[in-house]
């Protein structure tokens, strides 16, 4: 019988390692079979944080890689036969370095994901063009690579970039391309380069690193740009930053794009009144045919400054006629029942991570007040007392207004 798959995670990789890690994925390699396929998950560093902001400083083993001079000291070396494998399916590495020879070969590679490879652009180049059969590459924290190539005969279908901060330019064919992430800074430019023909995205993830992102009129320029360039024909698309709806007051939302085919709409960040309850409204006036809302709460930031001039009462009518026009201007920020989606599509809302803040609850109430048709909402609490989540359940099933709806709490 031959082996499927095999998969090693370390906390953190010493170089008393290296020999026993070295031998498990020689011997992996000798008991695969290319009739069977194999997939190969070896990560050194399991707990892989996210980045803030910036380049090599982001990178959560930069000080670690720096004493210990990560491989090129501990000497692990992947077996040559790796680099030739025509069994190997999918291949998921962490915090290695690959160092592939010029004689690689691996024709039935799909899935590629390397996260804090130390590579250069070359040898992350080569690894990918010895894979005819490519479909899907994620490349997550790799510190040295600058820009990505990808060569005109491989059409992916799925292509993520993830806080490689260094990264200027991405080149790829569209011809079969239906997926695209990014996580980083916001692009001040065109950091994408497309050619085959038509982008059709069906599926994105857009999130941001950083405290301060989308803080300038400068970032918000980039994420128009970057929205409405690559992404306005998908129907699931994922938006995270650490604050939703940042700086709503600025020329951001007006240029916000139409998604009029989007159904499927995910948010994380952390709610602020001041900002985020007056921006989801205005994002969903851009997505008149959504059928499912999610929203991923995150907790406030402590150095999160509330704007003063915002009225701090919870219980805000579902029209927002309390809303300052001075701050927030009516061209800007819809009222919610003038949100199409809302009234006539939305079926599905799924709360996560609710804490029942006076800020999340705000935003809660806009929603459920005016979701007219929704058909299903899952609220997930994070871990607290019985009691306090059963006064969050009794408002939030208060707040509904659809007598059909299904609630389910977790």
């Amino acid at each position: 019988m031959s082996l499927r798959s095999f998969t090693v995670g370390f906390n953190y990789f010493y170089g008393w390692d290296v020999a026993m890690v070295e031998s498990w994925v020689a011997h992996a390699l000798q008991q695969s079979s290319a009739q069977d396929g194999f997939h190969l998950d070896l990560r050194l560093h399991a707990h892989h944080k996210q980045c803030q902001q910036g380049a090599e400083k982001d990178d959560p083993y930069a000080g670690f890689h720096d004493r210990d001079q990560s491989q090129r000291k501990w000497g692990f070396r992947f077996p040559s036969s790796l680099f030739s494998c025509a069994a190997l399916r999918s291949l998921r590495l962490g915090h290695c370095l690959l160092n592939p020879p010029g004689d690689t070969a691996l024709p039935s590679l799909e899935t590629l994901h390397l996260t804090g490879a130390h590579d250069s652009d070359e040898a992350i180049h080569l690894l990918i063009a010895r894979c005819p059969r490519l479909d899907d590459v994620t490349l997550e924290s790799c510190s040295e690579l600058t820009r990505v190539s990808v060569p005109g005969g491989m059409r992916l279908r799925r292509f993520s970039l993830r806080c490689c901060h260094k990264v200027a330019s991405v080149a790829l064919d569209t011809s079969r391309l239906r997926a695209l992430d990014y996580r980083g800074a916001v692009p001040s430019g065109s950091l994408f380069t497309f050619h085959g023909g038509d982008l059709s995205i069906s599926s994105g993830t857009v999130g941001f690193c950083g405290p301060s992102c989308l803080s300038t009129g400068e970032e918000h320029v980039g994420l128009c740009r970057l929205l409405g360039d690559h992404f306005v024909t998908a129907k699931h698309l994922h938006l995270a930053s650490r604050r939703l709806g940042c700086s709503i007051e600025s020329g951001f939302f007006p240029c916000l794009p139409l998604f009029s085919r989007l159904h499927k709409l995910e948010l994380t960040g952390c709610v602020d009144r001041g900002t985020t309850v007056y921006a989801v409204p205005r994002i969903l006036q851009q997505t008149p045919n959504l059928e499912v809302l999610t929203l991923f709460l995150t907790p406030a930031a402590p150095d999160v400054d509330k704007n003063p001039d915002v009225d701090e009462r919870s219980d805000v009518d579902e029209s927002l006629s309390n809303y300052r026009l001075d701050e927030y201007p009516l061209a800007t920020i819809p009222r919610a029942h003038e949100v199409s989606c809302l009234r006539q599509r939305l079926r599905e809302i799924n709360l996560v991570h609710y804490q029942g803040t006076d800020d999340e609850a705000m935003l809660a109430k806009l929603l459920l007040r005016n979701a007219l048709v929704l058909q299903d909402l899952s609220v997930v609490f994070p871990k607290r007392s019985q009691k306090l989540q059963t006064g969050l359940m009794d408002k939030i099933k208060h707040w509904v207004v659809s007598k059909s709806t299904k609630i389910t709490f977790q």
